[in-house]
């Protein structure tokens, strides 16, 4: 099932009016990649391997079962999911998509006021997850919506992190 939601994720930044950067893969053995999406042609799958078809180059085979999660870094699209150039690489939420926890991680470089928001599409507050200050520093927030809530209902919601009053707001699917 994750197999087909990453593939139809991957396949919807050349369908859907989503802008992006970057596409960074973190693999299970801890290593990563960043792709520069204008240098990728197309991006398809063959068996159990995604291939990214970089402009100019060979085409680069990757196992599914290989890649622990992806982000599209400085993206934009339909849904108002934006990224400052201040937090695009200091906010990932995963994983996503999700049936109940999530990890928010942020890093800040200073002591910072910090603020984490779960809405849906309408806006509607869902949930307040945190409020605090923090000193500088990498952390984690994790958050289960079917503890909280006994059942958080499947769909997309949106994900509010704002650091010293600049704001990214990330796409979150939940599925049951």
């Amino acid at each position: 099932m994750k197999k087909i939601i990453i593939i139809i994720l991957l396949f919807s930044l050349f369908k859907v009016n989503l802008k992006a950067q970057y596409l960074y893969l973190l693999f299970k053995d801890g290593t990563s990649s960043q792709y520069d999406i204008s240098l990728i042609r197309s991006i398809t799958f063959s068996g159990i391997n995604m291939n990214i078809n970089k402009i100019g180059e060979n085409t680069i085979p990757t196992p599914l079962n290989s890649i622990r999660y992806f982000k599209y870094l400085g993206a934009t699209n339909a849904l108002n999911e934006t990224t400052t150039d201040l937090l695009k690489n200091d906010v990932s939420i995963y994983p996503n998509p999700s049936n109940s926890y999530i990890v928010i991680k942020y890093n800040t470089y200073e002591p910072s006021e910090i603020n984490v928001n779960i809405t849906d599409l309408n806006g509607k507050l869902i949930k307040n997850i945190f409020q605090k200050q923090n000193e500088a520093g990498n952390f984690k927030i994790y958050w289960d919506g079917n503890i909280e809530f006994k059942h958080i209902d499947s769909g997309i919601y949106i994900c509010s992190i704002t650091i010293n009053k600049k704001t990214t707001s990330k796409k979150l699917i939940f599925t049951n």
